[in-house]
Parts: structure tokens; sequence; C-alpha cells
């Protein structure tokens, strides 16, 4: 079973675990490729979101593809 994902996750181990969810780092115009050593706070923080809403739509739309 994959990791929890959280604040600390880093966008590359989101990737790894769940390549699925890539259109939604893509709406949230986070960078997967240079950017994704990062955590999901420090890309929030840097981008002017909330982590939270980025981990809601991840959690959303991988447990939406995992039925």
């Amino acid at each position: 079973m994959a990791e929890e994902i959280t604040g600390s996750s880093t966008i590359n181990e989101i990737l790894r675990s769940h390549p699925d969810s890539l259109p939604i780092f893509y709406r949230f115009n986070v960078d997967v490729c240079c950017g994704a050593s990062q955590s999901i706070e420090d890309t929030a923080r840097q981008k002017g979101f909330q982590a939270g809403d980025l981990i809601a739509a991840l959690k959303q739309s991988l447990g939406a593809t995992a039925q």
C-alpha cells in the first residue's frame, strides 16, 4: 500500500507511487520536473496556495481512480 500523502511528501514520492496524479499537479501549476524534490508544503508556499488544497485534490482524485 502506498504511503499517505502529507504536506511533507515530495512531488517525486507521490508521482512514483501514483503516476496518475500528474494532471492534479498540472492543475495547481506545480513543477513536476525541476521542483519535484520539494515537499507539498514548500511548493504550496512558493506558489501561493494552501497545501491542504493540493492534498485534498490528490486524495480525491486518487481515491476515485482506485475504485
